[in-house]
């Protein structure tokens, strides 16, 4: 996957996990653009990573467990 394109998978992602609002595993898939089986198996990646993610059967949403962000980027080291 291009980076750019990553960046933007992630921020669409992270934004309806924020929001509680990606539906059904198959709903949360269409919405961000890949297969059922490629999104769970990202989402399996991220809960590896420590991120929290569970599903709210009566809400029908993924959702973070606890309030956060998934973030990409670069943070300078200062120099000495």
């Amino acid at each position: 996957m291009h980076i750019l394109k990553l960046n933007s998978y992630l921020a669409i992602l992270d934004s309806l996990l924020q929001q509680e609002c990606t539906g059904t595993a198959t709903e949360f898939a269409e919405r961000v653009g890949v297969s059922e089986r490629t999104l769970q198996n990202h989402l399996q990646q991220l809960r590896e990573m420590g991120v929290e993610i569970v599903y709210d059967k009566y809400k029908k949403t993924y959702k973070y467990a606890q309030k956060g962000k998934i973030t990409f980027g670069f943070t300078p080291l200062e120099m000495s």
